[in-house]
């Protein structure tokens, strides 16, 4: 993970002896992103959108999740507006993350901007389990019965309670 890292601050922090000449587009986060401090789970919508400065264009907008050890790991290299990504964050522990996208702009003046959000990851508390059979309350068995049932995940922005 430590090369992730740097290779994510190297990103940010560019080309030391470029950077009295470099501009940083404009970069936000747009809807469907979940906005700063959401709780989410489940597979997250990340959308942003991105302006270059001055004559140049955006060459890439990447999207990264970093953990709260600063561990960072990089979602998607996005080419094309829309720029959007899908955070499956099943693969991650509940804890609070900093997602951020990073907008890399080409031409005669490059530079780089990026935009960040905090958000708290939920993954356990948002599931749903419905038993469908036997299918009465008031069913009473004898024995042994065949049990069948449904789960469901809820949707991906957990309002904070």
């Amino acid at each position: 993970m430590g090369t992730k890292k740097l290779a994510y601050k190297a990103l940010l922090l560019g080309d030391a002896l470029m950077s009295p000449y470099a501009v940083q587009p404009t970069l936000q986060f747009a809807g469907p992103s979940p906005e700063d401090g959401d709780y989410v789970s489940g597979h997250v919508s990340l959308c942003a959108t991105a302006q270059p400065a001055g004559t140049g264009s955006i060459d890439r907008v990447e999207f990264w999740v970093i953990d709260s050890d600063e561990h960072a790991r990089m979602l998607l290299r996005d080419f094309s507006a829309p720029y959007e990504c899908v955070w499956d964050t099943s693969e991650y522990s509940d804890d609070t993350y900093d997602v951020v996208a990073v907008a890399v702009q080409s031409g005669d003046l490059a530079g780089i901007g990026s935009a960040q959000i905090s958000v708290t990851l939920d993954n356990q508390s948002n599931r749903t389990v419905a038993i469908t059979t036997p299918d009465s309350e008031n069913q009473i068995v004898n024995s042994s019965a065949p049990v069948e049932a449904t789960a469901a995940r809820n949707s991906s922005v957990i309002p904070p309670s």
